[in-house]
């Protein structure tokens, strides 16, 4: 009995000495269960680049992170790393948000990631596995940028939305002129840091809206999706896109908030904590409301109505050149803009009105299209609030 104890105690150690001799270790570390033709990855990621056919403002930063070295940032002699996960996870969750998932490719993605960690097991060619390495490597990178930017930014630049939607004779009409957030290639830099240091989740919750409004429009949302009301729907994920948006909202002070599209103002003053309300009146399909941030500098009472030359070009000028009883009837004076003299405007021609020479000008009191009282406000627009 002691003798058989004893020789279970020796042959572990004799087994022992044995192994390590053979350096079993340095065996294991050539022998990984993934190995890469790094030239051929680049390559083929390459391609799906060049073939990808959507475009986000994020994809800019694609390029630098997916070819600044030879590193990858998701695959290893190992397979896919747990980081991928910590991405995939979010992006099954988008579609909540109304969000599509198409935007990240995610069914191709969790596709490609499956395939790849089988072929640990099935056994591939290398050709095969440089070709999936390739798509999850860039699959996983415009998708972390896309939903990372996304989150943070909102998925489309408001300026180049709002700025390009119509186009008026030989240029697109602005509309939008709030100072928001612009995405820079620090966030990029970051999540590339943050994943090969095995922290990306951490980083990827910090992106997310934190406003009240939006999780009030993502509850509206998914309750219209129980209704089946797919106009709400619509209308909930447009908002939560502008909820994205950030830039600076008053929450305290005193301030006006005027909603286009409620035809609303408020007036606020929460030091006093009072609060007016009032419908207002804004713009229509041919004369539009921009968007845009400003301090009210200056009440003005009674004030003139200076016509905008967009009027006297589209308006005035094709209609009502001559007729002494259009500019009467509005009360209407021309203003010589080099001498500051009154001019009668029924005896200007169409070219002297084209000519830029000329201002013309309501008189203030009773009928003045401003009323009795106008805020007046800096602004790229010549915009008010009378």
């Amino acid at each position: 009995m002691h003798r058989f104890s004893l020789c279970l105690l020796v042959i572990p150690s004799v087994l022992l000495c044995a192994l390590s001799s053979c350096d079993v270790s340095s065996m294991l570390d050539e022998q990984p269960l993934y190995a890469y033709d790094t030239t051929a990855v680049v390559r083929e990621m390459k391609r799906c680049s060049a073939a990808d056919s959507t475009h986000m403002y994020a994809d800019k930063f694609l390029a630098d992170l997916l070819f600044a070295d030879s590193s990858f940032l998701w695959i290893g002699p190992d397979g896919v790393n747990r980081e991928a996960d910590a991405l995939l996870q979010r992006l099954r969750q988008t579609e909540a948000e109304g969000v599509s998932p198409a935007l990240f490719h995610t069914t191709q993605l969790l596709a490609d990631v499956d395939s790849l960690r089988a072929r640990a097991v099935e056994g591939a060619t290398c050709d095969t596995v440089d070709q999936l390495a390739a798509h999850v490597e860039w699959g996983l990178t415009q998708a972390m940028l896309r939903y990372a930017y996304g989150q943070r930014y909102g998925y489309t630049d408001p300026h180049q939305l709002f700025n390009h939607l119509f186009y008026d004779e030989d240029h697109y009409q602005r509309l939008f002129d709030i100072p928001c957030d612009q995405p820079t290639d620090s966030l990029a830099r970051l999540l590339c840091q943050q994943v090969r240091e095995e922290r990306l989740a951490k980083l990827l919750d910090e992106q997310q809206p934190t406003g009240r409004l939006f999780q009030q429009l993502k509850e509206a949302y998914t309750q219209a999706l129980r209704d089946s009301s797919h106009t709400r729907a619509r209308l909930c994920i447009i908002n939560m896109e502008r909820a994205r948006w950030r830039y600076p909202r008053p929450e305290s002070g005193t301030y006006v908030w005027v909603n286009l599209a409620g035809s609303q103002l408020t007036a606020t003053d929460t030091e006093r904590d009072t609060l007016i309300g009032m419908r207002v009146c804004c713009g229509s399909p041919a004369h539009k409301s921009p968007l845009l941030m400003s301090n009210i500098r200056l009440l003005e009472l009674n004030p003139y109505w200076v016509v905008p030359t967009s009027i006297i070009r589209k308006e005035v000028v094709p209609r009502h050149v001559g007729d002494s009883a259009y500019f009467a009837r509005n009360n209407y004076h021309a203003i010589d803009k080099q001498t500051q003299e009154q001019v009668s405007p029924r005896y200007l021609t169409a070219d002297q009105w084209l000519s830029g020479r000329y201002t013309l000008r309501q008189e203030k009191g009773a009928g003045n299209s401003l009323g009795r009282m106008i805020f007046r406000f800096p602004n790229k627009f010549a915009v008010y609030l009378h």
